[in-house]
């Protein structure tokens, strides 16, 4: 099966346990109160693969301070610095996904199998792996088997890969089995049971989501009224670690975002992230709001001699009956965030960056052409639209060893 990109325009795993993990350390301004509901410790996925167990910590919903989890993820778990990040969106459960059919599914990769034959998810998870070792990146996700997190698959029984660098980022109360991590907050290693009796779907005092056991860090944050704390804080970690040089290797870390379908919420942080000139890969035929963009950028392509008009400026934005369509779970909340947002998302995304290509990419699987680089280059090429300098674009394309991205960047 062909691929397509479009612009706009193993390390063994020990054997013994571990000894118990550090203590999550805070600054003072936290109240002893706060103090006190900080826990940290490791678990093991029953049924799971025999790799060094993962690590888990619950913070309060007003710890936003970055250099805190990053001096933890860091000094404290030992996690290899980063020369990149990788942080996919979408749907954090079925009853977020958008623009498609869900029935009787319990998770979004059972939603994309029966909504979406020309996304091959078998090719997804080995671009996006091969795209994640080869540049040494974190991959960031919701943590949990029915959203963006369950796309990674499942690991086998003798997995032996360290997966301490696929981070999970979710709300403390969503999880199912958290009071098992609870009782082991002493430093001994939980053992983690999914609840297969529990609704994915149905939120409760049990929690509404499994951890997703291709995961080897979680950060489970507490809930506060009226607020996203997990989403305000990977938000916040990965545009910080967009700042500084972790890795040694003398660029700052560049940050991709990857859309896969996408609610409102979805759509906001693709916003923010291009208004940060943070580049952003959209997989078409996913659904939602990853759909939506697309075909107001085909929409554009099709009518630009027409006149933009608008508070963006940009064609589309009074037309939006053209190319914006009701569906399934397409709420009237969502259908007017997607009228206000998705023309300023093209105006954004058209912005280049260092490699002179423009900050927002949309990668096809069902394309035919021989000439298109497969997904994990996509990726590796979307992240290099995140590096200011035009000589770290090639110091990357180097070190990750890709002759296609390199000979790409050379020819920019």
């Amino acid at each position: 099966m062909g691929a397509s990109v479009g612009k706009v325009q193993p390390n063994p795993a020990d054997s013994k346990e571990p000894p118990p993990p550090a203590p999550v350390h805070v600054s003072s301004s936290y109240s002893n109160k706060k103090l006190s509901e900080f826990m940290a410790g490791a678990l093991r996925f029953q049924g799971g693969p025999m790799r060094r167990p993962a690590k888990w910590a619950r913070l309060p919903a007003g710890c936003d301070e970055v250099a805190v989890i990053e001096r933890q993820l860091l000094a404290y778990w030992n996690l290899e610095p980063p020369s990149a990040v990788v942080s996919l969106v979408g749907p954090e459960s079925v009853e977020q996904v958008v623009g498609l059919e869900v029935s009787d599914a319990q998770a979004l990769d059972d939603v994309l199998k029966a909504n979406c034959p020309d996304l091959p998810l078998k090719e997804f998870r080995d671009g996006l792996r091969h795209a994640i070792e080869s540049s040494k990146a974190w991959l960031v996700t919701d943590g949990v088997d029915c959203g963006t997190g369950g796309l990674l698959g499942r690991p086998g029984p003798r997995d032996t890969n360290d997966a301490s660098t696929i981070i999970g980022i979710n709300s403390w109360s969503s999880i199912i089995g958290r009071e098992k991590l609870a009782e082991a907050r002493s430093g001994m290693c939980a053992m983690y049971e999914k609840n297969q009796n529990l609704s994915y779907a149905t939120v409760g005092e049990t929690g509404w989501a499994s951890l997703q056991s291709q995961h080897g860090t979680f950060l489970l944050v507490d809930e506060k009224a009226g607020r996203r704390p997990a989403a305000e804080l990977r938000e916040k970690m990965e545009r910080q670690l967009n700042e500084k040089d972790l890795s040694g290797d003398g660029v700052k870390t560049p940050v991709l975002l990857v859309l896969v379908n996408g609610d409102e919420h979805s759509l906001r942080r693709v916003y923010e992230a291009l208004l940060h000139e943070d580049p952003v890969l959209v997989v078409v035929g996913s659904g939602g709001a990853a759909d939506d963009i697309f075909k107001l950028d085909q929409w554009q392509q099709q009518n630009k001699d027409r006149v933009g008009g608008g508070d963006s400026g940009m064609l589309g934005e009074h037309e939006h009956e053209e190319w914006l369509h009701p569906g399934p779970n397409k709420s009237a909340s969502y259908m007017a965030t997607a009228r206000s947002l998705i023309p300023g998302i093209l105006k954004h995304g058209a912005r280049t960056g260092a490699n002179s290509s423009p900050q927002l990419a949309f990668f096809h699987f069902d394309s035919d052409a021989d000439d298109t680089p497969d997904f994990s280059n996509a990726i590796l090429k979307s992240l290099l639209d995140s590096c200011d300098v035009e000589q770290d674009n090639i110091m990357l394309a180097v070190q990750w060893g890709q002759p296609r991205i390199l000979d790409s960047v050379l020819e920019q």
